[in-house]
């Protein structure tokens, strides 16, 4: 009688595939499409690691920039004769420089770093987003609470409008 692949135990096709360099998860993972005879004896993808991409946008966040940094400063400096490494390393510097002055400077006005990011991110101009005090949190709540009662006085005003026309359309 004939023993055939298929009435091999599983660890028996697992040390098989040891002996061909297929390691312990590849082999269970590879079950799940192949058959064991198969999964065990077909031979590993040849290549390993694929290098690393020398796309503008990979090199601008290895850097720790935006996806856009590198593009960006080619477009507003054609003229420039930096190579890609010159010109992020340029530009890793500058924002260095500016993280730092801008974060000093929002600590020694008493504010947080992020509040002055994000008042520089809606466009304020650095000496009003580091001049400007933050609002208080009663304030804040005040200027919340008139803008809900506004609403509400809003959305009675329009429940009242289609109930007038409801009215006037069934008479």
């Amino acid at each position: 009688m004939k023993i055939m692949a298929t009435d091999l135990p599983l660890s028996h096709w697992q040390r098989i595939a040891e002996q061909n360099g297929i390691q312990r998860r590849t082999f269970l993972y590879r079950l799940k499409t192949m058959d064991a005879k198969k999964a065990a004896t077909k031979p590993l993808k040849k290549g390993g690691i694929k290098p690393i991409a020398t796309s503008k946008r990979q090199k601008s966040l290895a850097a720790g920039l935006d996806e856009c940094a590198l593009s960006r400063y080619r477009r507003e400096h054609p003229e420039s004769q930096l190579s890609d490494e010159a010109a992020l390393a340029f530009l890793q510097a500058r924002k260095a420089k500016l993280q730092n002055t801008v974060r000093e400077r929002a600590l020694a006005a008493g504010l947080s770093p992020q509040l002055v990011y994000h008042r520089i991110s809606r466009n304020w101009p650095l000496d009003k987003a580091l001049n400007t005090p933050p609002m208080p949190t009663s304030h804040a709540a005040r200027i919340g609470g008139k803008a809900r009662a506004q609403q509400k006085r809003e959305r009675r005003q329009q429940r009242l409008q289609q109930a007038a026309l409801k009215n006037a359309s069934t008479q």
